[in-house]
């Protein structure tokens, strides 16, 4: 449709960086259709694209205001923070109760960056290593989590108990985890024993971390896990 080939050479002209004409296209549809989710965040996108970032930031705003469920909307606001670098207003966002387990992360994520830049290395430490724990995959977090234990304090100790609780039928679950992180001329060291039990099994995993720091900004990885249980793989190495 012609709504359609309109919207696409907005997009090009956007990725193109000609942001004026882009959003005439744009404001063009949203006469004939104010309420177009796509065309709204495009719209919004190519001010923070620009670094008009008050303006991306106060439409953003407005639209997430309008429909806290619309998480396109929020992420476009978490974006736009960031990169402004207020990071103390991104620190004030919090997860909601709809909210699915990859946007909470992903929020864990924004934050624990903006913890470490404004070099609060303890609480970007403690979301890093929370991240880390359930999995995440996001690019670079293990070489922030890296640069959290060389900026913080020359040795770490640590130690987690989560406790989950469901209906008669699922036994509670137990999840108890001690973490000692040493740091050294070559880069930071971390131990870490967790046990577990879940579904009336235990298990119990030994894991080493090794973040070898290959110059000021660029840190490796190379991991050692042994478990001993169903619920952890008896061997396990990483590298990055």
């Amino acid at each position: 449709s012609d709504s359609s080939n309109l919207y696409r050479r907005a997009q090009e002209l956007a990725v193109e960086k000609k942001y004026d004409l882009s959003r005439e296209i744009l404001q063009s549809l949203l006469k004939l259709e104010p309420t177009n989710r796509e065309v709204l965040l495009l719209l919004n996108r190519t001010w923070l694209w620009e670094g008009q970032f008050a303006t991306g930031i106060q439409m953003a705003d407005s639209l997430y205001r309008t429909d806290t469920t619309w998480m396109e909307a929020f992420w476009v606001l978490a974006d736009g923070l960031f990169w402004r670098e207020d990071f103390s207003r991104l620190l004030a966002l919090a997860p909601q109760a709809h909210w699915s387990r990859a946007d909470s992360l992903q929020l864990m994520w924004y934050q624990a960056r903006a913890y470490h830049a404004q070099k609060a290395f303890e609480q970007s430490l403690s979301l890093t290593q929370e991240l880390l724990n359930a999995g995440a995959l996001f690019t670079g977090l293990r070489t922030l989590h890296a640069a959290n234990l060389q900026q913080s304090r020359r040795r770490h100790v640590q130690l987690d108990y989560q406790f989950s609780s469901f209906d008669a039928a699922i036994p509670n679950w137990h999840w108890l985890s001690f973490e000692y992180s040493q740091k050294l001329l070559t880069g930071p060291l971390l131990l870490r024993a967790t046990y577990v039990e879940r579904f009336n099994l235990s298990s119990t995993q030994f894991e080493g971390e090794w973040y070898p720091r290959l110059n000021a900004k660029t840190y490796a990885y190379a991991g050692l896990g042994v478990g001993r249980g169903v619920l952890f793989p008896s061997f396990r190495t990483g590298a990055e």
